[in-house]
């Protein structure tokens, strides 16, 4: 069954790695109960704050996201990855897609932001490439 999530997430974001060079997981990573979707961004300014909506948007349109969270982490162009990255909740995701939708932004209001984690080797492990901490 997961793989079969996996494999049916990679492909709703298949237009994803064309604009951002993304990375989509082989396998998931789990984080004790929890059962995340990682991506890597490889061609991604994260300052850019247009860039990333556009992504989240793209990202949020993913109907029923199966996994717990949404693990966002970045590389530069040598396939050295950056300490930190970011962990969305799947309700975040949610109401972010009910806001484009309806345009209504109520459902925003009690959800928690983005929060950063630490990009660990387990984490880098899901990925088929050539990536280091």
């Amino acid at each position: 069954m997961r793989k079969k999530e996996l494999d049916g997430v990679n492909s709703a974001l298949e237009i994803i790695p064309k604009q951002y060079n993304a990375e989509f997981p082989i396998r998931i990573y789990e984080d004790g109960i929890f059962n995340c979707y990682p991506i890597l961004l490889k061609s991604f300014d994260i300052t850019d704050e247009v860039m990333a909506q556009d992504f989240i948007a793209s990202v949020a349109f993913i109907p029923e996201f199966p996994f717990d969270y949404l693990i966002l982490m970045w590389c530069n162009d040598e396939g050295d990855i950056f300490p930190k990255g970011l962990r969305f909740t799947k309700q975040y995701l949610k109401a972010i897609h009910q806001v484009l939708i309806s345009g209504d932004q109520t459902s925003m209001g009690s959800l928690s932001t983005p929060f950063p984690i630490d990009a660990t080797s387990k984490m880098i492990a899901c990925f088929d490439s050539d990536t280091k901490l």
